[in-house]
């Protein structure tokens, strides 16, 4: 393999490319609004765990961790409408916060008047969303599974009044009347048309096409969302973080600034599906992303750390004792770049492609039902088998983890032992 002219090809395209895209003011507002958002999750989500004791079935006997489980799950059947009142208020409302902080973000590179623009697009959000039956407001559709609805209605709203107020300064100049009326007045024109637009827009769609506007986003984005819940999704999107990790440019971040608005809506509609006691049929969600690809860190490297730790190389075994702990916690950058993994020869080969190959095998292995798709948001710093088996509630989850890590051990360390030597025959050990 010619590693200069790939290094050279993914310096002169692919970084430029995915460092320009990700940069984009409209998906860098996206990024941070979802960014933003994931305290919401966090609460609903501790809420579900609450609700849902990790027992489906009666066991008899004296088991007192038994008992305990028995009495959760009776306790929190028990007081179901308070404990979900407050999932109600943060998961169940989920979209109108992300209209918020996109809307926010958004104007706020524009040098718009954020809480003007977050005030309209969250009225924006709820014309074209909100159901009435008779006089009762419905918030079922405000979850996320409107989320893609949510960053298109954020984006018009701030682009809409962004154009409108280019618009007011040039009245400001020609109308020969106080200034202060002016600004009144000219104030109210971006923010009427804006609602007006969504309006209008949601009266059409349901006249013309006889859906709602929702419904039409949805179905735009399902073909996506759906080629990049398969396999080939999974390998294409872990292998293209690891190639960017390859030339020192934070792969995750890069790529999360597309694939997260999809991993993000995957989990939400695995959440109600869940809590409609229905099937969930999401497999490549965030939190199969951070436990199930992630492990350790970028490139799968808990394995690794373990290697480092135990290798007869001083060099590796330093970097292993200092960064042991931290891939625990799925923090490995400063492995990755003292070790290093960074423009490694001898190291490409499992660096980019271990990630993507247990990201298809868990993929396949959830999709025959062996383990419970993932459907609770949990922080990604916990370590992944016990973060697998709180966003499943499956203990399943986490032995499936524990595979995935030593089968990863194992594609790394022929590669391993051969830079090892590499070192030790260097005077490096």
């Amino acid at each position: 393999m010619n590693f200069d002219k790939l290094f050279s090809c993914l310096q002169n395209y692919l970084v430029p490319f995915m460092i320009k895209t990700s940069n984009q003011r409209h998906i860098q507002a996206i990024k941070k609004g979802l960014v933003s958002t994931i305290p919401v999750t966090f609460i609903g989500s501790i809420v579900i765990i609450l609700r849902y004791a990790p027992i489906k079935f009666n066991i008899a006997g004296s088991n007192s961790f038994f008992k305990f489980l028995l009495l959760w799950r009776e306790w929190s059947e028990a007081n179901n409408e308070a404990i979900m009142k407050l999932f109600k208020v943060t998961v169940g409302i989920y979209s109108v916060f992300l209209v918020l902080a996109i809307s926010y973000n958004l104007a706020r590179e524009y040098k718009l008047k954020e809480i003007i623009v977050t005030k309209v697009a969250i009225i924006n959000f709820l014309i074209v969303s909100v159901e009435f039956d008779d006089n009762l407001f419905i918030i079922d559709n405000l979850n996320g599974q409107n989320l893609f609805t949510a960053i298109i209605v954020a984006i018009l709203t701030v682009e809409i009044m962004r154009k409108l107020d280019n618009i007011e300064v040039k009245l400001n100049l020609k109308i020969n009347i106080p200034p202060a009326t002016i600004e009144v007045f000219t104030s109210l024109v971006p923010l009427l048309c804006s609602i007006l637009f969504f309006y209008f827009l949601d009266f059409g769609t349901h006249r013309i096409i006889g859906i709602s506007f929702p419904e039409i986003i949805n179905i735009i984005f399902d073909s996506i969302v759906r080629i990049v819940d398969t396999p080939i999704g999974i390998f294409f999107f872990g292998m293209l973080m690891q190639l960017l990790w390859f030339t020192g440019i934070h792969g995750v971040t890069m790529v999360d600034a597309f694939l997260r608005p999809i991993l993000e809506y995957n989990w939400m509609v695995n959440l109600n599906l869940y809590l409609a006691g229905q099937e969930m049929d999401k497999i490549f969600t965030i939190q199969f992303l951070n436990f199930y690809m992630l492990i350790g860190g970028a490139g799968t490297t808990l394995a690794y750390s373990f290697l480092c730790w135990s290798s007869s190389a001083q060099q590796l075994k330093k970097i292993g004792e200092t960064n042991l702990i931290s891939s625990l916690f799925n923090i490995d950058e400063s492995l990755i770049f003292a070790s290093p993994l960074v423009l490694n020869k001898i190291l490409f080969i499992p660096f980019v492609f271990v990630q993507p190959i247990i990201g298809v095998l868990a993929y396949l292995i959830i999709s025959y039902g062996i383990v419970q798709k993932s459907f609770i948001r949990v922080p990604w710093i916990i370590p992944a088998p016990l973060g697998a088996l709180l966003s499943t509630l499956d203990w399943k989850a986490a032995i499936l983890v524990i595979f995935l890590t030593l089968l990863s051990g194992g594609f790394y360390y022929p590669f391993f032992k051969k830079y090892e030597n590499h070192l030790i025959n260097k005077g490096q050990g």
